[in-house]
């Protein structure tokens, strides 16, 4: 049986706090110039979710993989991404100067079978709007 060791690593408490502000009219902002554009109409609101993440080295697409093994070492879990604990584990690792890490990731699909590539654009969209408009913020909290 395959049995999963966790290793959990954490944002400080100025990035937590910084990721837990209103950015509601910002986000507004991004999803009216996204529907200003020729892709598909959205209507949902985007709403900003600061918490843990899963990190692994495959894609899952397995709901039983994520009820039987994943959550149970984390109730509190809010995703599952491949790329995010190797950029947190070589910002906290480096050897020279002190480096914090954020993450922002748009959710594009729920790891089930009904997965598929349909609002990857718009996922990427929502994470690169978000950055460039709090460059400065997320600069200045980094030095």
């Amino acid at each position: 049986m395959f049995s999963p060791e966790m290793h959990q690593l954490s944002i400080s408490a100025a990035s937590r706090e910084l990721l837990s502000r209103d950015y509601s009219d910002i986000l507004y902002q991004i999803r009216k110039k996204w529907n200003a554009g020729d892709g598909m109409k959205v209507t949902r609101d985007i709403k900003i979710y600061v918490g843990a993440l899963a990190s692994g080295a495959s894609v899952v697409q397995d709901e039983g993989l994520v009820t039987n093994y994943i959550l149970p070492q984390n109730r509190k879990l809010l995703g599952i991404d491949m790329e995010t604990y190797g950029v947190y584990y070589a910002a906290q690792n480096t050897s020279t100067k002190k480096v914090e890490a954020i993450s922002v990731k748009a959710v594009s699909d729920f790891a089930d079978p009904h997965k598929n590539d349909d609002y990857q654009h718009y996922g990427s969209f929502i994470s690169t709007q978000f950055v460039l408009a709090n460059m400065h913020a997320l600069l200045k909290n980094n030095s």
